[in-house]
């Protein structure tokens, strides 16, 4: 199995900011949970627009990656969805921009950042590998051991 995750990252957000995929209580109000789980499940259900690896692959990835946290039992991540698991990366993407500075920045600056930033000598680093390829900002998710 592969559990390197590729996706054009420009596509996945086309219609929706990383904010609104992975904003807190503080920042969206009560229903920030409700509110980003739903978007990242629109998200996904667009995967043919953005995911470049194989669907299958890519939800194995995930729940790979989901058992490795201990955050879901195993029975519950047996039980997801395509649309589930690839809502999940969606939100760790999504994330991950917000971290390289989606909020304030547009994605080609993002992945400059990703790029000019010693990740080995930072406090926080993205799972993901960030670059601008082709007009478009591409992320290979690193999601397993």
């Amino acid at each position: 199995m592969n559990n390197t995750i590729k996706a054009n990252v420009t596509e996945m957000f086309g219609a929706v900011e990383p904010c609104y995929v992975s904003g807190s209580i503080a920042e969206l109000g009560e229903s920030a949970g409700r509110l980003t789980w739903a978007n990242a499940l629109i998200i996904a259900g667009q995967r043919s627009d953005w995911l470049k690896s194989d669907e299958t692959e890519a939800c194995e990835a995930m729940r790979e990656w989901a058992h490795d946290t201990g955050a879901w039992e195993k029975e519950e991540i047996a039980a997801w969805s395509v649309d589930e698991c690839l809502a999940l990366f969606v939100q760790n993407v999504a994330s991950e921009m917000r971290m390289l500075g989606s909020d304030d920045n547009d994605f080609e600056t993002c992945a400059a950042k990703y790029a000019a930033t010693d990740w080995d000598n930072a406090s926080e680093y993205p799972t993901g590998s960030y670059f601008a390829q082709d007009g478009a900002v591409w992320v290979d998710f690193y999601a397993g051991c």
